[in-house]
């Protein structure tokens, strides 16, 4: 509450014991370390996909920089702002981590008649195992 604050030093460890243990690695990674989060791979767990990106990016792929920014959580707006003010077919580079290896390509913004954004969409063909760990993850259930 207002009055009772959490110390510092332990704060990831009063969250992990309040909820579930297996979030501890999940701050270390994603917010202490400030790393990129791995989103793709994150929604491939659970059977769900997005509108498909072009320039060669596959799933599982972990954006690290976009025209030598580090793509961070604390850069990722600056980077969405500088790919909004890119003009139709203008060239920008990207660097991802893909398995461990690092890759660099160029791409280029194309225009679109009409853009659905935060669409996620049930992969049909989703395994036994992303459909149960789906059904955690929609029910707020522990997971398998």
């Amino acid at each position: 509450g207002p009055d009772s604050a959490f110390d510092e030093g332990g704060f990831f460890d009063e969250i992990a014991a309040m909820t579930y243990p297996e979030i501890r690695p999940f701050f270390e990674l994603y917010v202490r370390d400030t790393r990129p989060l791995p989103l793709r791979e994150l929604f491939a767990r659970v059977g769900v996909g997005e509108v498909a990106l072009e320039c060669g990016l596959v799933a599982g792929d972990v954006l690290l920089s976009m025209d030598e920014l580090d793509v961070t959580m604390a850069t990722a707006q600056q980077a969405f702002t500088k790919l909004h003010t890119l003009g139709a077919d203008e060239p920008f580079d990207l660097k991802v981590r893909r398995g461990e290896e690092e890759i660099e390509m160029t791409c280029a913004k194309k225009l679109v008649e009409k853009v659905d954004k935060h669409v996620l969409q049930f992969d049909p063909e989703a395994t036994p195992e992303q459909l149960a760990l789906r059904e955690a993850w929609l029910t707020n259930l522990p997971l398998p």
